[in-house]
């Protein structure tokens, strides 16, 4: 059985404005926002942990991880590679409810929000959850009907 898998290993770094007014106002914000301090180290983890990912030691990108979500629990780019290193580890039930946080948190992108479902899609059929899976893919179809791969893993199912 040959199933497709989709990574968000990644989070953009975005600067907002080119303008001059625009590096002012964002200055300003980073400065005098108490959140972005907390948000450094938990991205931090994030960035360690995707190294981690990358050099396949998932152990070690699931507690990289695992701190991000400690500084910040509803963080869903940390939410989300911890699905996937939970599933690279063969933990899917762990790995689905992994994913199904990142979709509850609000935090993904449409279309990476179509790769969550996906991904959970994957880790219920992996646990024999077969309609749950169904389920899964086609609220990924919905978000992004033509995804080949999707639908490929919705008719294997």
């Amino acid at each position: 059985m040959t199933m497709t898998f989709r990574v968000l290993d990644k989070f953009p770094m975005r600067f907002a404005g080119n303008s001059i007014m625009g590096l002012w106002i964002f200055i300003l914000a980073t400065c005098f926002s108490p959140s972005v301090f907390g948000q450094k180290s938990e991205k931090k983890f994030v960035r360690k942990g995707n190294t981690a990912y990358e050099h396949k030691n998932y152990s070690d990108a699931e507690i990289f991880y695992r701190k991000a979500l400690e500084k910040h629990d509803n963080f869903a780019v940390a939410q989300y590679n911890l699905g996937n290193t939970l599933y690279r580890q063969n933990k899917f039930e762990e790995a689905a409810g992994a994913y199904q946080k990142a979709i509850g948190s609000g935090g993904l992108a449409k279309a990476d929000l179509a790769k969550a479902y996906h991904n959970m899609g994957n880790s219920l059929l992996q646990s024999k959850k077969i309609a749950e899976s169904i389920e899964a893919y086609k609220q990924a179809l919905r978000i992004n009907p033509r995804d080949i791969e999707t639908k490929y893993n919705l008719a294997l199912a």
